[in-house]
């Protein structure tokens, strides 16, 4: 509507008073008035007095005006713009806009409608990967705690049985130490008696025979150290891939860089080139 009276109102602006059309090759008088060239011509033939302006009846000495070629100029692009093939034309190129918006508007509108699928589809993938991710990492916790549990208990039966032939070999070893006491009492005994006897009477006195104790063999501490504080994470490492079941391997691009092959669900990497990473 603003439109259609913004050109109503230029309309009546570029319209002659006298004839009441669009002004045809215009002129402008002293009092700045325009009209038609044939018109204002007309109107003070048919004049007898002094020339005056139409509008104002402003009377001027002379019968004198000036071509105004600028509002020729806006006369003659209304008038094109009025015509029924320039409508013609605007309406083509106005329907053939609409089109090509609309168009775009439901491209815009599937875009919209597909990128609302994937957030459904993503939240949906995410919550399955989420809960099968937990339920992974917890039969890989249960494997740990169960390795952790039968190697506590290795380690307390090695120990234990360590400790026990080590008591025993303590207990042998006091034995020993006993009986040998028992010898050096009794051979100082009779050393003692050697100076206020004869040597007959020393030589009949019986002397225990010499106590041997079989050495046992030291306990290799480092040894025992070794086997349990060694590399544990390789080798739990390669025992758990025993429990692990990879399932079809992809190539995925790893977000620190390169590529990685890995399966359906990620229990087995592989390295780009095809080393495995055990």
């Amino acid at each position: 509507m603003a439109g259609r009276s913004q050109e109503q109102s230029l309309r009546e602006e570029l319209t002659c008073a006298i004839c009441y059309e669009l002004f045809s090759d215009p002129v402008m008088l002293e009092c700045m008035h325009h009209f038609c060239r044939a018109c204002i011509q007309g109107y003070w033939g048919r004049c007898p007095r002094v020339a005056s302006c139409p509008q104002c009846r402003r009377e001027f000495s002379s019968r004198t005006f000036r071509p105004h070629y600028l509002v020729s100029g806006v006369v003659e692009k209304v008038r094109k713009c009025s015509s029924e093939d320039h409508k013609r034309k605007m309406q083509k190129h106005l329907a053939d806009a609409l089109q090509a918006h609309q168009r775009e508007m439901e491209n815009i509108v599937q875009m919209k409608h597909t990128a609302e699928e994937d957030i459904c589809s993503l939240t949906k993938a995410s919550g399955e990967l989420n809960s099968k991710i937990r339920a992974e990492f917890e039969r890989l916790h249960q494997i740990l705690e169960e390795k952790e549990r039968v190697v506590l208990m290795e380690l307390a039966k090695e120990e234990e049985q360590l400790l026990l032939r080590l008591r025993g070999d303590i207990m042998q070893l006091e034995e020993g130490i006993s009986e040998l006491r028992k010898n050096i009492e009794h051979i100082q005994e009779i050393l003692n008696k050697t100076e206020a006897s004869l040597l007959l009477e020393v030589e009949s006195m019986a002397i225990r025979p010499l106590v041997h104790v079989r050495a046992q063999p030291s306990l290799d501490i480092e040894h025992h150290r070794d086997r349990y504080s060694g590399p544990l994470q390789y080798i739990f490492w390669r025992q758990m891939l025993q429990s692990i079941h990879p399932g079809e391997c992809d190539t995925v691009q790893d977000p620190w860089g390169g590529n990685v092959r890995v399966g359906r669900w990620p229990e087995e990497r592989h390295l780009g080139r095809g080393s495995r990473l055990d």
